[in-house]
């Protein structure tokens, strides 16, 4: 039963934190939004319009930031409604 618990546990942390990031690393801000994060998906957004606008400029901030979008999906804790909305399909 306990073997059964942590395997649940383990699928639960890739689904709140893997799928997010992978989101994340082909569409910036994305994994943000999954977890109900929509300020952070939005900083993202129009941080990168900004930066489209700057491209010579910015391809020394465009990085960085990409790299922390990534970090924050994986890292950041999910709403109360993420799992409340996974668990339903189970």
């Amino acid at each position: 039963m306990e073997n059964k618990n942590q395997t649940e546990n383990q699928q639960n942390k890739v689904q709140r934190h893997g799928l997010p990031a992978l989101l994340s690393f082909f569409i910036p801000g994305i994994g943000q939004a999954m977890k109900g994060h929509f300020k952070k998906m939005l900083f993202i957004w129009v941080t990168y319009i900004i930066m489209a606008f700057l491209l010579p400029l910015s391809i020394g901030i465009i990085l960085p930031i990409w790299v922390w979008n990534i970090y924050d999906a994986y890292n950041s804790n999910a709403d109360a409604n993420w799992h409340e909305l996974n668990s339903h399909g189970k």
